[in-house]
């Protein structure tokens, strides 16, 4: 599970990292050479610096039995038969071709016929 908390101090290496090669793999091939030598990790961390409180940070947190139960999560061994289930009643060829609002629909019809043993 996922939880988004403002940055801290402490991540601002990692921060720095990413936004620093995320925009040099978005912008190699757009921009001139000279833009490309001026964004280096420095000037990223001169940016973060004066920006720090408008940064998130989304990090993994493990799931509880108490949030597990609180959002209706199954054991991983009931989704693995789910999966096996739905494949194996061979309705899933039966699905919508193209996605959208019938699609999803299906699936979920197909999930709960399957939780609830056919």
């Amino acid at each position: 599970m996922l939880e988004i908390r403002p940055a801290e101090t402490a991540d601002q290496k990692e921060i720095v990292q990413l936004w620093h090669q995320g925009w040099h793999d978005a912008h190699a091939d757009l921009v001139p050479s000279e833009v490309l030598a001026f964004r280096t990790k420095d000037y990223f961390t001169l940016r973060l610096k004066d920006a720090q409180d408008t940064f998130l940070v989304a990090t993994d947190v493990p799931v509880t039995a108490q949030m597990a139960s609180a959002l209706k999560l199954r054991p991983e061994l009931e989704y693995r038969k789910l999966a096996s289930d739905i494949i194996r009643s061979q309705d899933w060829k039966s699905l919508p071709q193209k996605s959208g609002r019938a699609r999803d629909r299906a699936i979920g019809k197909l999930m709960l016929r399957a939780l609830n043993d056919g």
